[in-house]
């Protein structure tokens, strides 16, 4: 199967910012939140949401096709299901 099905717990990580990618996510059920963090220069974190996905949405294009480090963490905002394509079927 080239699609795997995967279920994500209110608040879990679907992914996570500077973490090899793994392939592209298509979200089927629920809702997830993407958030950039960033140092603020004075020995803290920031933290931004960029947006929110639902069903039908997708993340994770730019790292399917070129395996680079993810640039955002994807959260689950409640349950939710989505639909990973890793990147060695999607290139045979």
């Amino acid at each position: 199967d080239v699609l795997v099905q995967t279920s994500f717990k209110d608040g879990e990580a679907i992914v996570t910012q500077g973490a090899a990618a793994d392939g592209l996510y298509l979200l089927q059920e629920g809702t997830a939140a993407a958030y950039a963090e960033w140092d603020d220069g004075e020995g803290g974190a920031q933290r931004a949401e960029l947006c929110r996905y639902g069903p039908g949405d997708f993340f994770g294009e730019r790292a399917l096709l070129t395996g680079a480090a993810r640039l955002a963490t994807v959260v689950s905002v409640g349950p939710c299901v989505a639909a990973r394509l890793d990147r060695a079927p999607f290139f045979r």
